[in-house]
């Protein structure tokens, strides 16, 4: 089961949305691809999170059951047996700024405990998301925990939110943005890498990916040239390249993982006896 449900109104700014998932995970491992934003997720099963080491999915490193993962600037992979409840919350591109607590420039492609950020609270807030009766229930408690921590005083500088309005909406290039904005370079570089989590031209990539991929599982016939022209692409093989870059995937190997899966995920490898091949976990080794 795999829900999304929207947040309260006055948090709509910063939360895109939260998801629940539950049941028997039917693989054994995900890419996650980027999204260009932060992610806080808890698994209500186990108190802990299994997360592959970037250099080697065979290997997991160990967090405990609430977890924030940074903006990622490529996939990651999971282990996803031990989380058969777990429920998220997917922030909007800079959102995470006002309500984190810690600039999200400060976990750029890291993940970390909860608790090291929220201390006890985390842990407690866990703790009454396992015992709550139902997924609802469980929004509300996310929901007033969320506006409780809100700052006002940390919302993403005007500058910041003009850059996310142009390298979403547009290919914008990050020099004329910080024309427009009347900052040099580096300083738009810096203080947008400090409150959304990645550099604006990182970002960028991101977003174009992102566009790419969705209108990519929206088509019924696809044709990835002009596909890849539309969302500003120099051609195709440029997209295939920023796809492997960015997803570990090729464009076609990513659609049909990511048909069996939810959210921002794509199937690397199956459980003994299943009928998805893990020949990629062996590929994604030395890529």
């Amino acid at each position: 089961m795999y829900l999304r449900r929207r947040p309260h109104p006055s948090l709509a700014r910063h939360v895109d949305y939260y998801w629940f998932t539950s049941g028997a995970p039917m693989h054994a491992k995900v890419q996650i691809v980027p999204s260009g934003t932060l992610e806080i997720v808890f698994n209500l099963h186990g108190d802990e999170t299994h997360i592959c080491e970037r250099s080697d999915p065979m290997r997991i490193a160990r967090y405990s059951g609430a977890v924030v993962s940074g903006a990622q600037s490529r996939y990651f992979v999971i282990d996803v047996q031990p989380h058969a409840s777990i429920i998220g919350v997917h922030f909007r591109p800079g959102g995470a700024f006002a309500l984190l607590g810690v600039p999200p420039g400060a976990l750029t492609d890291e993940h970390a405990n909860l608790d090291a950020i929220w201390g006890v609270c985390a842990t407690e807030l866990r703790e009454r998301l396992c015992a709550a009766c139902d997924i609802e229930e469980r929004i509300r408690i996310l929901d007033n925990e969320l506006t409780r921590r809100f700052s006002s005083t940390a919302r993403p500088r005007g500058e910041v939110s003009f850059a996310l309005r142009s390298l979403l909406r547009k290919n914008a290039r990050v020099e004329r943005v910080a024309r427009e904005v009347e900052l040099s370079h580096r300083r738009l570089i810096e203080i947008f890498a400090a409150e959304v989590g990645v550099a604006p031209k990182i970002f960028g990539r991101i977003g174009r990916f992102q566009r790419a991929f969705t209108m990519a599982k929206r088509e019924a016939r696809l044709d990835w040239p002009q596909l890849a022209l539309s969302c500003g692409y120099f051609d195709q093989p440029h997209l295939i390249r920023e796809f492997v870059s960015l997803s570990g995937l090729a464009p076609t190997e990513l659609l049909q993982r990511s048909a069996v899966v939810e959210g921002h995920h794509a199937a690397l490898a199956a459980p003994p006896g299943s009928n998805l091949s893990n020949t990629r976990a062996e590929e994604c080794r030395h890529t």
